[in-house]
């Protein structure tokens, strides 16, 4: 938030340009205090063609960045809301390039994110479907600006159906076995490496073996070392395709 003390001013310079913002001072009737632009008239186009767009999506940047993520989880008889900063956006998310695609909608809103996590071990009897149902759509997400709420699950087909009908949830993104630029990503987050002589074994393994992103992430945890991490994968991950091949025979 750009802000300055009524009666200041401050100059900025924009490609060669002077643009001078000064703090004026609202009343009752007028509204409260605002900013105001001034520059040369011959500057027209560039001050409302470069200037404000580039100061808007510095702003708009800047409200993103410190935008909290909430999880909310449920705790007998009442929902509790926590904070959860974390370095992980959602391009650096280990999943299929075409469906990260396909789901942008959900890194570029324009509100902060809910997380609700539907566990099927769950205990109804403390949290009712209704009153989940209300949280949802009810007077409690009626806070005057839209919200995005994403529900993770491990039992889709256990979920009522009257929480997966179109308007409660109207994206379902099945995030399934690893596949090779998932890993390629997790590979960049934990190394910073974009390529390795075992990646072509790595990739073929992947495409031969099912295992999820987090038990790829699991085996690249367990060592700093890109190559000794690396091999490691390779390590687990033939196994699981030999014992495939031994199943198809059998």
């Amino acid at each position: 938030v750009m802000s300055m003390d009524s009666g200041d001013s401050m100059t900025d310079v924009f490609e060669g340009v002077q643009f001078t913002w000064t703090s004026v001072s609202g009343d009752g009737r007028k509204g409260p205090d605002s900013l105001e632009l001034t520059f040369d008239a011959e500057h027209t186009d560039m001050a409302l063609g470069r200037y404000v767009p580039s100061i808007t999506a510095a702003v708009e940047q800047t409200r993103r960045r410190d935008c909290a993520l909430k999880i909310f989880m449920n705790e007998g008889l009442s929902w509790r809301g926590i904070s959860h900063n974390h370095p992980a956006t959602f391009d650096t998310l280990a999943m299929d390039p075409p469906t990260k695609q396909t789901h942008t909608l959900v890194s570029s809103s324009d509100e902060c994110l809910n997380i609700l996590s539907l566990n099927a071990n769950m205990e109804w009897q403390s949290i009712t479907l209704s009153g989940l149902l209300n949280f949802i759509d009810g007077l409690w997400s009626a806070s005057g600006k839209e919200r995005v709420i994403i529900f993770t699950t491990n039992y889709k087909d256990r979920l009522d159906p009257a929480l997966l009908r179109p308007g409660r949830m109207d994206m379902h993104i099945y995030m399934g076995y690893c596949g090779w630029e998932a890993f390629r990503m997790l590979a960049r987050n934990y190394f910073l490496v974009d390529d390795h002589p075992l990646f072509p074994e790595i990739q073929e393994l992947l495409a031969e073996v099912e295992v999820t992103p987090a038990e790829v992430s699991e085996m690249l945890l367990r060592n700093e070392d890109a190559d000794i991490a690396l091999l490691g994968l390779v390590e687990f991950l033939t196994p699981k395709k030999q014992g495939k091949k031994d199943s198809v025979k059998a």
